[in-house]
């Protein structure tokens, strides 16, 4: 009597048992909670059975996505259950930030309803740790590469998802070169030829996961984390809360609101009391883009006046001021970062922030022409620092493009 209902469902029944009777139609213009209700008893008494034979472990997985009608049948089932007292574990699998505010209503309902019925227990699941991490994609690597399996770490943070789709996708890149052996085992090896630094890329899959989150965040909230992915480090809340342009008494529940869905961990920084980090680098990428580009520059020009205040060193002030279209703040702070780095022996560093100023003088237009005294003062000391790293063949080139600019 319950396999009948169940054949429409679970056609392979009907196969298997030749003989059972048909079952009518739903009626028509009966309602669809009436007509899903029918099947409720029958798969009630399909795991009741499959319980008298053993126990019956019954998974679930991202309930986050589940309809109306599988909440309401395990929500009857869980019932049946415990009337019987089978033995029955019900394991669901679910995204930690669909039970914070904005969450789906009607699975925090569920959750809540349950928790009266039966006696339920939470496993928090914590993101893979460093070492962790490293010792798994080296167990699949042949012959080992443990700058890979750390860089792999480094970019996903251990985050089972970003951790495998990056795997998949630089599969894909024909970075890593899969080999099977004799025995069956799938082992990997390292392109010799790859270049970390430019494998950096956010997964296609990974970004539509993170974009769906993004597109559940309150406007506030969602402002707070742009603010986040423009400053990158040192995120104080007093920071979000002035770039953002968001009052702090809006801003502390929307923090509230990245912080229960772990889009920001909070950190322990220096002279910072409040300071923030993103879980992962990827996470902070994808908001970047998703930002948009007008609200990127408004946001490194607030920042930049901040920073600025705060006596930021040059280095900072140059990357946001860049970011933000500010030629001119850009191209004084190149030139003090390069003379700071110098200072230090860093002469690497020194040329790539002269090299950036000597970019917007190329750039610039003989209507917004920089003071000749500052733009002469870069290529002397951009000419010096060549000689210094044993580049004499550039020291010429910077040299004879000073004399051109008269």
């Amino acid at each position: 009597i319950w396999l009948a209902p169940l054949s429409q469902l679970l056609p392979e029944l009907r196969q298997r048992n030749p003989d059972l009777p048909t079952t009518p139609d739903v009626l028509p213009g009966l309602e669809a909670e009436v007509a899903q209700a029918q099947f409720f008893e029958p798969l009630a008494q399909l795991t009741l059975a499959m319980a008298e034979r053993a126990p019956l472990v019954l998974l679930v997985d991202d309930l986050q996505w589940a309809d109306s009608a599988t909440l309401d049948f395990l929500q009857y089932a869980i019932r049946r259950w415990r009337d019987h007292a089978a033995r029955i574990l019900l394991v669901v699998s679910l995204r930690s930030e669909a039970l914070q505010p904005g969450g789906t209503q009607g699975l925090i309902r569920w959750l809540t309803h349950v928790e009266h019925e039966v006696t339920s227990v939470h496993l928090a699941l914590e993101a893979l740790g460093e070492s962790e991490t490293v010792q798994m994609v080296q167990s699949i690597l042949a012959p080992p590469a443990a700058d890979f399996a750390q860089w792999l770490y480094d970019e996903t943070h251990g985050q089972p998802y970003y951790l495998i789709e990056t795997l998949k996708d630089l599969l894909e890149r024909s970075v890593l070169h899969p080999k099977r052996w004799s025995e069956g085992q799938w082992t990997f090896a390292v392109d010799a030829e790859h270049n970390l630094g430019q494998e950096v890329r956010v997964p296609s899959t990974v970004h539509a996961v993170i974009r769906s989150r993004l597109n559940r965040l309150s406007p506030n909230a969602f402002s707070l984390l742009v603010s986040g992915a423009v400053l990158e480090q040192r995120i104080s809340f007093e920071r979000l809360s002035e770039i953002s342009k968001v009052t702090e008494d809006l801003a502390l529940p929307a923090l509230d609101e990245l912080i229960s869905g772990r889009l920001l961990l909070e950190a322990t920084l220096p002279s910072i009391d409040s300071a923030y980090a993103f879980a992962n680098d990827m996470l902070r990428d994808v908001v970047y883009t998703e930002a948009g580009d007008a609200r990127r520059r408004l946001f490194h020009r607030r920042a930049l006046e901040i920073l600025e205040v705060e006596g930021e060193s040059a280095a900072v002030l140059a990357h946001h001021a860049l970011a933000a279209g500010q030629k001119q703040a850009a191209f004084h702070h190149n030139v003090t970062a390069g003379r700071e780095a110098l200072r230090l022996s860093a002469t690497s560093e020194a040329i790539v922030h002269f090299e950036f100023a000597r970019k917007i003088v190329q750039q610039f237009e003989s209507s917004e022409m920089l003071d000749k005294a500052d733009v002469n003062d870069l290529y002397i000391w951009l000419g010096r620092t060549y000689k210094l790293s044993s580049q004499p063949d550039n020291a010429l080139a910077v040299e004879a493009e000073r004399r051109l600019l008269g």
